[in-house]
């Protein structure tokens, strides 16, 4: 039972990750498996007395994640596209989902009252990741030119934003890709002919694999040092990413009763499910 609640968990991250604006890292803090998970990536290779245990428990995390996306994925990723209504209402579940995390990062560490210091790194966080608004060059060419160093390079250092992205809640990995201009290379190199993108798809899941055990190990350094201030820097890039994906259902909000209705069920179907999620100890 509990490998099995490992794998539903990791299917969850696994569906954040793709969906702009929502963050994988978030959802594994609500679900109480977040440290656990920065201290087996960061230490799988350091810790050789705890690596079967940190093996067993990626495979299982990591493994459902391979698997939400690959069934999930589609499914909201359709839900988005459809029609602004079934947007919305996608998006205010998710405002929810991690609106709703926000009592439960507050109430983990015992000391959590505002001081001007730790205020200045919630805002630095906030900054950060609505800086990403004014970046945003566009979708990219799904057509990747496989021929070019460069052009290679670049996708490496895209995966390591990316992946490094994933492991820090409230930024979204996905997001940053949108406003790195290839969020569509990436899924169209992913969805495509593997024998056409095999090198783009090594190289970019060769960044992304960088990115996450360097930053999941500095992020593992940072809350055992400056619990505190991380929290404060976490819950700063929760609000800007709630702000960020209210921005998606922007100017043609549905205001009619049925749309209205479906989103404040959705919104606190949300709010409900990240407190369910936030009662199950960590594993």
């Amino acid at each position: 039972m509990k490998n099995l609640y490992l794998i539903l968990k990791g299917m969850t991250i696994g569906l954040a990750n793709v969906i702009p604006g929502v963050s994988g890292g978030t959802l594994a803090l609500i679900m109480g498996i977040y440290d656990h998970l920065t201290e087996a990536i960061g230490n799988f290779f350091i810790n050789g007395k705890k690596r079967k245990e940190y093996f067993f428990f990626l495979l299982f995390v990591v493994g459902g994640a391979l698997l939400g996306i690959l069934i999930f994925s589609r499914v909201f990723t359709f839900l988005l596209e459809y029609n602004q209504i079934s947007k919305q209402i996608t998006y205010a579940f998710f405002i929810g989902l991690i609106g709703g995390s926000v009592p439960f990062i507050v109430k983990s560490h015992n000391d959590m009252s505002p001081k001007p210091l730790r205020l200045i790194i919630g805002i630095i966080g906030i900054i950060l990741v609505l800086l990403t608004l004014f970046f945003n060059q566009g979708q990219g060419d799904v057509t990747v030119e496989t021929s070019s160093p460069l052009r290679l390079l670049w996708l490496f250092i895209c995966g390591t934003l990316s992946g490094g992205s994933m492991v820090i809640p409230g930024f979204s990995g996905s997001a940053l890709l949108v406003s790195l201009g290839e969020y569509e290379t990436v899924v169209g190199v992913y969805l495509g002919d593997i024998k056409t993108y095999l090198l783009p798809i090594i190289v970019f899941s060769l960044g992304a694999a960088t990115g996450i055990v360097i930053f999941a190990k500095l992020v593992e350094i940072c809350f055992k040092k400056f619990k505190s201030g991380t929290l404060y820097f976490i819950l700063g890039l929760i609000v800007a990413s709630l702000v960020q994906i209210s921005l998606k259902i922007g100017s043609g909000f549905d205001f009619s009763l049925l749309p209205l209705v479906g989103f404040c069920l959705a919104l606190a179907g949300g709010f409900f499910l990240a407190y369910l999620t936030s009662k199950i100890k960590k594993q």
